[in-house]
């Protein structure tokens, strides 16, 4: 090979390496197009665990030594004709299906109450029971037996509902003897309710049997208070 063809072999090794270093690029990296987000590598490390009971909104203890949380709001939706707390309305809705498909008709007579309608309720009937001959003190302490004061009502959490019988707006014990309460009795736990203040725990929750009564709590907690028979009291103290 001549002298002369080492200069032009020279260039043709120097186009090479212009052209590769022109051309070469780096792996794309997605930034996103209009309404997208970038993409972000997942993390290997475990789910963070649940909130602690103390942070679980599910298990707000109400009652008449614990008052509403200061401040507390509730973001509703409706279920039937009445008003829920938005977070539980879907397992409320698909527990209320899940027992027509098996001819139960759930309806639901009282849920969510502001803490002003709250003490409508109590005083509308402390005022009957005046009627009837109770002096003032002895109405508002048969009241309370039954009706929570303002600020002491899970209804106000939008958490409780109250299951009416037929057309019925009374809510009495006999409930337990239907099949809706039979119903309740061996289904609820799986969508998340219990019977927020049974027979023969009175004493513990401060309210007579109200077999109507239904509190959300979540699934898990459900099933562990109903297959204990607790009440939440006792649930929250064991837990």
């Amino acid at each position: 090979m001549g002298k002369k063809a080492y200069p032009l072999m020279g260039g043709l090794l120097i186009l090479c390496i212009l052209y590769a270093l022109v051309t070469h690029t780096s792996p794309a990296v997605s930034t996103g197009g209009a309404g997208e987000a970038p993409y972000v590598a997942q993390s290997s490390e475990p789910e963070p665990s649940s909130a602690s009971l103390d942070e679980d909104w599910r298990l707000i203890l109400v009652n008449k030594t614990h008052t509403m949380p200061e401040g507390y709001t509730v973001h509703t939706a409706k279920v039937g004709s009445c008003l829920v707390d938005r977070r539980i309305a879907g397992d409320l809705n698909n527990m209320i299906a899940a027992a027509a498909n098996e001819g139960v008709t759930l309806r639901i007579g009282s849920a969510y109450r502001s803490v002003e309608y709250q003490q409508d309720v109590f005083n509308r009937n402390v005022e009957q029971l005046k009627k009837q001959g109770y002096s003032e003190e002895r109405a508002r302490e048969l009241t309370s037996e039954s009706i929570a004061d303002p600020g002491t009502s899970e209804h106000s959490l939008g958490l409780a509902v109250d299951f009416a019988r037929g057309d019925s707006t009374d809510f009495v014990e006999s409930y337990e003897g239907t099949e809706q309460f039979a119903w309740l009795s061996a289904h609820a736990a799986e969508y998340g309710f219990i019977c927020r203040y049974p027979k023969d725990k009175a004493e513990i929750t401060g309210y007579t049997y109200e077999p109507w009564h239904y509190r959300y709590v979540g699934a898990k907690h459900a099933r562990a208070i109903s297959a204990k028979g607790l009440c939440l009291e006792e649930y929250l103290k064991a837990v």
